[in-house]
């Protein structure tokens, strides 16, 4: 085994100390990547949660009044909410104000008229989605397969783009009219 001298010991001590900011380094750009590409990808579905209120068609009943606002919910989805409400939250759509709104029960939203579902499980889902049974709520989650088990639409990731599927059966279920423009862009699945 080598001694090292006191000079030795202090410039390996030097080196030690700086192997983290070495790795810190090397590693900070695959972090930052990819936080950027997660919060890229929310920023695509807070847009799309957008174009589904420019896009699909409610019931006169579904509105309380003609300058009612169009209810975007966020159900289980507190850090997304946030992001959605900066993105949509001012914005109009044909002379309806968009509310961003978070709702922390099932059974606070009746009232929504897109009802996003966050982390839940399979069956918290489903529970939402009998709840709403005959209600003209779009909802939409990110849970893969989501539309085909009686939701209207859930996100996918396809070649790392965000893009999403639609159950139209389900939406007509619900009253509602999605348009031929957005039916295009989608995947339509069958339950």
């Amino acid at each position: 085994m080598a001694i090292l001298s006191p000079m030795d010991r202090r410039h390996l001590v030097a080196r030690l100390a700086l192997l983290p900011i070495a790795l810190l380094a090397v590693l900070a750009p695959v972090t930052v990547s990819r936080v950027a590409a997660a919060a890229s990808a929310q920023e695509v579905e807070a847009a799309y949660l957008f174009n589904f209120a420019r896009y699909v068609e409610w019931p006169d009943a579904s509105f309380e009044g003609k300058d009612s606002p169009i209810r975007v919910c966020m159900l289980w989805a507190d850090d997304f909410a946030s992001l959605v409400d900066s993105a949509i939250g001012s914005r109009m759509v044909d002379k309806r104000p968009v509310s961003v709104e978070m709702k922390s029960s099932i059974g606070q939203t009746g009232r929504c008229h897109i009802l996003f579902v966050g982390e839940a499980s399979r069956e918290q889902q489903q529970m939402v989605i009998a709840a709403l049974s005959g209600e003209s709520v779009f909802t939409v989650s990110e849970a893969r397969g989501f539309a085909s088990r009686g939701g209207v639409a859930n996100f996918i990731q396809h070649k790392s783009k965000v893009r999403f599927e639609i159950s139209p059966e389900a939406a007509a279920e619900a009253g509602l009219k999605i348009s031929s423009r957005l039916l295009q862009i989608a995947k339509v699945v069958e339950r």
